[in-house]
């Protein structure tokens, strides 16, 4: 399967393994020619109809609270790595709900025991009142939670993600995602823009799966050396075209793959998989909203609940911008939709 084959060229552990050119092909030659993104409607979605813009949201947003998640167990993880790279990139969350001060945070960084004095640390802060003994007990608690593994929330901020479909008929997708049948569903060609553009190269199919990636498969190792594969998945994308501009890291750890946090976003459990799933997603370390300019739509198909002043309104939309529009309706026999033209386009 052809996704097996992308997972294996682009975002392997193997540095033998890696072939980011081959990776750019294969995927844009299985991109779908239409793909479809569900809408409610209000105020905001039309805006953003109308100027061809999609607001990117982050995974600590969505409705499933397993997207993107990443299991890290401290029994898979050297020591070092836990300070190097674990307890770094939880020092604002221990700022925040503790009150962590530079001083205790520097002693926890040259602690010989880091997961015990940091199990310490959070126990005695949250319950300072109890007794000794309950105290030990809820840090042995709080040390298995640790060490057995453990979802990363913090891992999802810089995670930004655009969702599509490759249908426009899930009867859940419309009940979920289109204000229970009240909304509408716009048809994309992303693959019309080409090979070589920004935002085709960062469209990817998502992975249904039956466990949360593990970090203990992905960890720094100082007998491999990547080259830098998010640089060569670019190939000739410059920075300034993603999003407005980015700023990508100067240099980068030779000893991991850094399309992992591309591959994580791109995983969900089994049980979406009726979705059929595809997401734009880009990394970037900001709390700013980001917006993906894309390209005309294709069609757009009205819900079989929508109201009628809502219908008009987009019908006035497409009209101007000379889109075909199609309405949902049920059948009468089956659990399905058919679609009617509402308005074609004279092109």
């Amino acid at each position: 399967m052809w996704k097996d084959e992308l997972i294996e060229i682009l975002f392997s552990n193997d540095p033998s393994k890696i072939n980011a050119k081959k990776a750019i092909n294969l995927k844009y030659e299985n991109t779908p020619s239409s793909l479809y993104r569900y809408r409610s409607f209000n105020r905001h979605s039309l805006d953003l109809l109308k100027t061809d813009k999609i607001k990117l949201s982050r995974p600590t947003d969505f409705n499933d609270p397993f997207d993107c998640g990443l299991k890290m167990a401290a029994k898979d993880l050297p020591e070092d790595y836990i300070k190097e790279f674990v307890v770094p990139y939880t020092f604002n969350d221990l700022k925040q709900n503790y009150g962590i001060s530079n001083k205790n945070y520097g002693k926890l960084i040259r602690s010989k025991n880091i997961v015990h004095d940091l199990a310490k640390f959070i126990v005695k802060t949250k319950m300072p009142n109890i007794s000794l003994k309950e105290r030990n007990k809820i840090i042995e608690e709080e040390k298995k939670s640790f060490i057995e593994g453990f979802l990363d929330p913090k891992f999802k901020e810089k995670i930004h993600v655009a969702c599509f479909s490759e249908t426009y008929e899930s009867n859940l997708m419309w009940s979920h995602y289109a204000n229970d049948h009240k909304g509408f569903c716009v048809e994309y060609n992303f693959k019309e823009l080409g090979i070589e553009d920004p935002v085709t190269r960062f469209i990817f199919p998502v992975l249904y799966q039956k466990n949360i990636f593990d970090l203990k498969n992905y960890l720094p190792d100082s007998n491999k050396e990547f080259d830098n594969v998010l640089r060569s998945y670019m190939d000739n994308i410059k920075e300034e075209d993603i999003l407005n501009g980015i700023k990508l890291p100067r240099s980068v750890d030779k000893r991991f793959n850094n399309m992992l946090v591309f591959y994580n976003a791109l995983i969900k459990s089994e049980d979406w998989k009726y979705e059929k799933e595809w997401r734009y997603v880009f990394t970037v370390d900001t709390t700013e909203k980001k917006y993906l300019f894309i390209p005309k739509p294709k069609a757009i198909y009205l819900g079989a609940k929508i109201s009628k002043k809502n219908f008009e309104e987009i019908l006035k939309i497409v009209k101007d911008r000379n889109i075909n529009v199609y309405k949902m309706e049920t059948k009468n026999s089956e659990y399905s939709f058919e679609t009617k033209i509402i308005y074609e386009t004279k092109n």
